[in-house]
C-alpha cells in the first residue's frame, strides 16, 4: 500500500502528466463555456472545432495555405537570425556599430506589430510583407542573444587558438560555435514563436492569396465560427511543431559540435609563419607595457639564450605572466620590441584551456597537422603522461591533474623552437610532478622559459634562474 502511494505521487509529479492534466482541464472549461453560451454562431465545442480541422486537413487548399505561410515564416526567421548573428559580430568588433544599432532596435522592440504592418504597406508588396514583419520581430532577439553570447565568450580559448595558429575557419568551428550555439538555440526558441504570430498577424491584415491569415480573415468575415476555431487550433499546433522541430535540430547540431572528435580531414592545418633564422638573437628591447594606470614593464630589456632552460621567479603580480604573453605574441608592448626571429612558440598556460567538446586525444590533435603520424604522436605523448586510458574522455570527465597533463602533452606535441611554461605543474602531486618534469626535459625544444614559484622545481628544470621584481618588472638577480 505504501509503495503504491509513492508510485502514485511520482506520477503526479511528472511534467508530461501535469501538462496532460492541464490540457484536459482547459478543454473541459471550453466545453463548459460552450454549454453555457449555447449559441454556435458565438462559440463552438472542442469536438466541433477539432472535427472541422480534420475536414479542412483533407483538402489540398488547406495544405497550400499552410505551406505558403510556413515558407514566409521561415524566410523571415532565418534571414533575421543570420542578420542578428552578423550584426552581433560587427557590434562586438566595432563599438560604433553597437551605438548606431541601439536606438533602432529599441524602437523595434517598443513599437506594436500592427503599426509596423500599416507603415510597411506603403513600401512593401502584400506577399512580402509577412516575411518582413517576421524578420523585424525576430531581429532584436537574435541580435541580443548573440551579443550576450559574444560577451560571455571564453577569451582564454580564443587566445589558445591564436597561439597554436588555428585558421579563422577552425577557430570558428572549434572555439566560437560550441560556445555560441546555446545562445542561437535560445534566440530560436523565442524567435520562432514571434515570427509565426507576427507573420500571421500581417497575413490577416493584408491577406495574401495563399496564407493561413487569409483563411482566418475569411472565416471571421463570413461568421464561419467553426472554421475560425479550427484554423486557430491549427495555428497553435503548427507553431508548436515548427518551434520544437527547429529547436530539436539546433540542439542536435549543438551536441554534434560539442562531441565532435577530429578525423583526419578535420585535423589542424596551421597558419603560415615566418621561418626562423637559427643565428638571429632572442631579445626583448626596451619594452613598456601598461594596463590603465598600472605600468607592468617600463624600458625593460632582456637577452635570451638560443638554447637552454630559463626559470623566471618572483612575487605574484610582478609581471612574469605578462612577460610570457609578450613573448607569445598574445600582448603587444606599448613601446619597444620583441625579437624572436620568427621562431615557433608553444605554451602551457596557467589555465588548462582545453576545448570542452573534444576528448583528451582530440585536444592534442587539434594543434597538429592532418595525418596518421599525428594520431600516433598524440597517442605517444598521452601515454608518456600516463593518460592512455583517458585519451577518449572529455575534459569534464578528467580530474584537475589529468587536465593539466593533457595541456602539457598538447604543448609538447605541438613542438616548436621555444616552449613557454606558466606554472605548468601546479595541482600535481609530487610524484606526478617529477614524472612530468622528466617528460618535458626529455622532449622540450631548444629553449624553455618557465615561470614558477617553486625554487626546487626551478633548480631541477632550469640551467639559468632569473629573479624578478616589480611592477614595473626588473631582473634583480640570477
Amino acid at each position: 500500500m505504501k509503495g503504491s502511494s509513492i508510485k502514485h505521487n511520482k506520477i503526479w509529479e511528472r511534467k508530461w502528466f501535469q501538462r496532460l492534466l492541464a490540457l484536459v482541464f482547459w478543454l473541459l472549461v471550453w466545453q463548459g463555456l460552450y454549454l453555457l453560451v449555447d449559441k454556435e454562431f458565438l462559440l463552438v465545442s472542442p469536438l466541433q472545432a477539432f472535427g472541422r480541422l480534420g475536414e479542412l486537413a483533407g483538402r489540398a487548399a488547406f495544405w497550400s495555405s499552410v505551406l505558403a505561410t510556413c515558407l514566409r515564416v521561415m524566410a523571415g526567421f532565418l534571414s533575421a537570425l543570420l542578420a542578428g548573428i552578423a550584426l552581433a559580430f560587427l557590434s562586438a568588433r566595432f563599438s560604433l556599430v553597437k551605438a548606431l544599432l541601439a536606438p533602432v532596435l529599441g524602437v523595434v522592440r517598443a513599437t506594436p506589430v500592427a503599426s509596423f504592418i500599416i507603415l510597411a504597406l506603403i513600401w512593401i508588396s502584400t506577399g512580402q510583407l509577412p516575411v518582413f514583419i517576421a524578420f523585424l520581430m525576430v531581429l532584436p532577439m537574435a541580435y541580443s542573444n548573440l551579443s550576450a553570447g559574444l560577451e560571455h565568450l571564453d577569451r582564454d580559448l580564443v587566445e589558445m587558438a591564436r597561439l597554436f595558429r588555428f585558421s579563422g575557419r577552425r577557430t570558428l568551428r572549434l572555439v566560437y560555435l560550441p560556445q555560441l550555439m546555446p545562445y542561437v538555440t535560445a534566440a530560436s526558441t523565442a524567435g520562432l514563436g514571434f515570427a509565426w504570430k507576427s507573420a500571421i498577424a500581417a497575413e490577416v491584415i493584408v491577406h495574401p492569396a495563399l496564407s493561413i491569415g487569409k483563411q482566418i480573415w475569411g472565416a471571421k468575415i463570413y461568421f464561419e465560427i467553426a472554421d475560425l476555431f479550427a484554423w486557430t487550433i491549427g495555428v497553435i499546433l503548427f507553431s508548436v511543431f515548427i518551434e520544437k522541430g527547429a529547436v530539436w535540430a539546433l540542439k542536435c547540431l549543438e551536441r554534434r559540435l560539442l562531441s565532435l572528435g577530429l578525423s583526419r580531414r578535420e585535423s589542424h592545418s596551421p597558419q603560415p609563419r615566418q621561418v626562423a633564422s637559427a643565428g638571429e638573437p632572442l631579445e626583448l628591447a626596451h619594452l613598456t607595457k601598461r594596463y590603465g594606470p598600472l605600468t607592468v614593464l617600463e624600458d625593460f630589456s632582456l637577452s635570451l639564450p638560443l638554447e637552454g632552460a630559463v626559470a623566471l621567479m618572483g612575487p605574484s603580480g610582478c609581471g612574469k605572466t605578462t612577460l610570457l604573453r609578450l613573448l607569445a605574441g598574445l600582448e603587444q608592448p606599448d613601446e619597444g620590441a620583441v625579437r624572436l626571429g620568427g621562431r615557433k612558440i608553444s605554451m602551457v598556460f596557467q589555465e588548462d584551456r582545453l576545448l570542452p567538446g573534444l576528448t583528451a586525444k582530440a585536444n592534442v590533435l587539434a594543434v597538429l597537422p592532418a595525418g596518421e603520424k599525428s594520431s600516433a604522436l598524440a597517442d605517444e605523448v598521452l601515454s608518456a603522461c600516463g593518460l592512455s586510458s583517458a585519451a577518449h574522455k572529455l575534459p569534464e570527465e578528467l580530474s584537475g591533474g589529468m587536465r593539466r597533463r593533457v595541456a602539457v602533452a598538447r604543448a609538447i606535441a605541438y613542438g616548436g623552437d621555444i616552449l613557454l611554461l606558466d606554472e605548468p605543474f601546479k595541482g600535481l602531486d609530487e610524484e606526478t610532478k617529477r614524472e612530468m618534469e622528466a617528460f618535458v626535459a626529455k622532449n622540450r625544444p631548444p629553449l624553455l622559459l618557465q615561470v614558477t614559484h617553486d625554487r626546487e622545481e626551478a633548480r631541477r628544470m632550469a640551467d639559468t634562474l632569473l629573479r624578478l621584481e616589480g611592477p614595473p618588472l626588473k631582473v634583480s638577480g640570477a
